[in-house]
């Protein structure tokens, strides 16, 4: 767990450094990340997904729309619920973040083979699919 928790901080130490001209902190940056793949999904999708409390989330999508990266919108089927989606400001800073993450792996991967890559993804991977069963 310790080397978890050191290779976690160095890419928050890392990635905020890098991207602090646009304002992410790293809880933000992840909830950008998800959106560029996820688009229009609502709250308690990003709440589950990353087991995050559901408040500390609308505090960041808070946040993010005030700095202009994503826009929510009501649910015309469900007005108690908002669908958020990036802004075109926050998908022109999916170039930057994708350099940034780039970087990152090849600093985090440094000296190790694809297949060695491979089996750290799919340990990882496995990993938290057994904490997400846990904390069901």
């Amino acid at each position: 767990m310790k080397n978890m928790s050191i290779i976690v901080r160095a890419c928050r130490n890392f990635t905020e450094r890098k991207l602090r001209e646009f304002d992410l902190t790293f809880g933000e940056q992840i909830i950008v990340m998800f959106l560029s793949a996820h688009d229009n999904v609502n709250q308690d999708t990003i709440s589950k997904t990353f087991m995050i409390d559901k408040g500390m989330v609308a505090k960041t999508l808070n946040k993010l729309e005030q700095k202009g990266y994503i826009m929510r919108r009501q649910n015309p089927d469900n007005k108690r619920e908002n669908i958020i989606s990036l802004t075109q400001q926050g998908a022109d800073i999916l170039i930057h973040m994708n350099t940034v993450l780039k970087e990152w792996n090849d600093i985090l991967y440094e000296g190790m083979s694809e297949e060695d890559i491979a089996y750290v993804t799919r340990l990882t991977e496995k990993m938290a699919e057994n904490v997400a069963k846990y904390l069901d």
